[in-house]
């Protein structure tokens, strides 16, 4: 099952703590960890493309398309926040209906994504076949990934240090993480 996939259903059970949240902090929190699990996907999003797509030419299209969708979202988001803030009702706390259409929505796309997500890395997807291979046929076939086992340690150590080298040396990455993503997590925590 794709990371992402994962990731996405994370996001959709922190949505129902901040929807019901009766505090400010337990807001803070389970947006910090929905937020997390969010930006997990979006972040796996570029190295599908990348596995689906070969070349710089090929990948230009399908790479705009998703920066521009993420542009787009952010920018929408509070049009959509206000709008649904400005149905009368008399709950007392209104500003919980922007979680609940947002459970409502993503847990309608939750049997959609299950259908049309796929892994999409090269070295699982022989990996799968190598196992099913082996269990139809009984020979002993194998996928490079199976037979070269990468050290678990080296690679939650690669893991957390490559995005924090680049979160602290990579001015594109700075920008984003902190002008893009945090006015975004305040603005709907604060909401």
């Amino acid at each position: 099952m794709p990371g992402y996939f994962i990731a996405y259903i994370v996001f959709e059970i922190f949505l129902f703590p901040s929807a019901f949240a009766r505090n400010f902090a337990t807001l803070v929190v389970t947006r910090f960890i929905g937020g997390g699990a969010s930006s997990v996907a979006i972040n796996i999003v570029g190295g599908s493309i990348s596995d689906v797509w070969k070349g710089d030419k090929a990948r230009s299209l399908p790479m705009s398309l998703f920066g521009f969708t993420s542009v787009v979202g952010i920018a929408l988001g509070p049009f959509i926040g206000s709008a649904i803030m400005q149905i009368p009702r008399s709950d007392p706390a209104p500003w919980r209906w922007i979680y609940i259409v947002q459970i409502i929505y993503n847990g309608a796309m939750i049997p959609v994504f299950w259908l049309i997500l796929r892994e999409t890395r090269g070295d699982v997807i022989l990996a799968k076949r190598a196992k099913k291979l082996r269990k139809e046929t009984g020979k002993e076939i194998y996928a490079k990934s199976e037979l070269e086992k990468a050290n678990v340690m080296n690679l939650i150590k690669i893991s957390f240090m490559r995005p924090t080298k680049m979160l602290l040396t990579e001015p594109v990455v700075i920008f984003f993480t902190l002008w893009v993503r945090t006015p975004r997590i305040l603005f709907f925590s604060l909401g």
